[in-house]
């Protein structure tokens, strides 16, 4: 049984990727995230790994500073140094569930992309900022919203929400939408319905709550694939028309009402004007580490940070550039980083391809501790249906748009998806689905 344990402060963001099991590991037991399905069987993966030590959000005089100012760590934690980075078994293991600094992590990520049903039963909605219940937010019904994009689910006190970013017209800013699920109760676990039909209205209690602009002056259009953090997030943000150089925000989600971006960090390296998701994730040794992938997923770039948080005052470097498998590799929308709780990493990629909707899951490896160079080896796959006879014949999620994972408290993966538009237009009600691990 591992302990939840912190090892640092510092805030990795990776660009998608994966890597190979290593032959040398011995295998782990059967609740290890090293164990994953694939179509041609299971492998085992390796043990939880030793020498990191377990600490409280907040760390204290032994080492560190307070995780909410931003300032840089000194390499110690509560339970004395932190062990060093192992490329192959690179990620933050937390057992806990509101951590505000990471997420849970996951005990067998693959086996459960390969058992999340197919066309579950439930259907979800929430209200669009053309609501009443909403605060105003961009939206396709008054021409203020081209489509969303990126999705993440976010769990404050005791309530549950839902961040959406999104891709506006000439005039519009882009940004995300924070939505509270405020009808559901207390949980990590699945949401369900609450009480959405096929067809039928969203709860007014599920509503947007906020919207943050990015800040850009104009020179973005384009929300990309976000990731939420504990209770940070990152969001990439391009021009479509490639006009202005693309990077990724951290967004501060402590307060959902009242969320906040950071300065736009730029791409150095590669398709700089090309932003179209961004993976975050904290690694072993306390570091965020955050991936940006350029168009298509086929590129990206790796930043660092060695602050106490990755939100809006850290200081991000850029470290490797890098490409991705190709075609297995495919033109993923969201890519989104997952913790093993053997320290392996994990990049759920979603995508669309003719009618089909995709999940697919990539073990990471990184090169060292220093250029942190992602590699990619695919694990899991699994098409999931976003319209059919359950939904009314309607379309409630598009994995070409918003999509992602998320792990409850008991270790467990499934994935939402929401709609690439708002097809109910006059409705006020954004649709969404729920897909839970059998």
């Amino acid at each position: 049984m591992i302990t939840a344990m912190r090892v640092g402060s510092s805030l990795i963001l990776l660009a998608l990727g994966c890597g190979a099991a290593d032959p040398d590991r011995p295998p782990a037991g059967p609740s290890s995230s090293g164990e994953v399905a694939s179509d041609s069987g299971v492998t085992s993966g390796a043990p939880e790994p030793t020498g990191a030590s377990s600490s409280s959000a907040s760390l204290d005089g032994s080492g560190g500073s307070d995780p909410t100012t931003g300032g840089e760590i000194d390499g110690t934690s509560t339970g004395g140094p932190l062990p060093p980075l192992d490329p192959d078994f690179p990620a933050w293991v937390d057992e806990t569930s509101d951590d505000p600094l990471s997420n849970r992590c996951a005990t067998s990520p693959a086996a459960d992309i390969m058992g999340l049903p197919v066309d579950p039963v439930p259907v979800m909605a929430y209200r669009s900022g053309l609501s009443p219940c909403s605060v105003a937010a961009p939206n396709a019904e008054q021409g203020t919203m081209i489509h969303r994009q990126g999705l993440g689910r976010l769990h404050v006190g005791s309530l549950n929400y839902i961040v959406v970013s999104v891709s506006v017209p000439a005039g519009i800013a882009p940004g995300i939408e924070v939505v509270e699920l405020g009808s559901r109760p207390d949980t990590h676990g699945p949401l369900g319905a609450g009480g959405v039909v096929p067809g039928g209205p969203a709860n007014c209690e599920d509503a947007i709550i906020a919207y943050a602009e990015d800040g850009g002056g104009g020179l973005h259009d384009h929300g990309g694939g976000l990731q939420v953090l504990g209770h940070w997030a990152v969001v990439p943000f391009e021009a479509i028309d490639d006009g202005a150089a693309a990077g990724f925000r951290s967004a501060d989600l402590r307060v959902p009402d009242a969320p906040s971006f950071g300065p736009l960090i730029a791409r150095t390296q590669g398709s700089t004007t090309n932003a179209g998701a961004a993976g975050l994730v904290r690694l072993s040794d306390g570091r965020f580490m955050v991936l940006v992938f350029g168009n298509d997923s086929d590129e990206g770039e790796v930043f660092v940070t060695e602050a106490a948080d990755p939100g809006p005052t850290a200081a991000w470097s850029a470290r490797a550039a890098f490409t991705t498998p190709s075609p297995e590799f495919r033109a993923y929308q969201n890519v989104q980083l997952v913790a093993g709780c053997d320290g392996a990493l994990f990049a759920a990629g979603t995508h669309k391809d003719g009618n089909d909707d995709w999940i697919d899951l990539w073990r990471v490896r990184l090169s060292n501790a220093e250029d942190l160079a992602p590699s990619f080896e695919e694990v899991a796959q699994r098409n999931l249906r976003c319209s059919s006879g359950n939904t009314g014949g309607v379309r409630y999620c598009d994995f070409d748009a918003a999509a992602t994972p998320w792990v409850t408290d008991a270790g467990r993966l499934l994935v939402y998806g929401i709609e690439h538009y708002d097809d109910d237009v006059g409705g006020g009600r954004v649709r969404m689905r729920e897909f839970v691990a059998q």
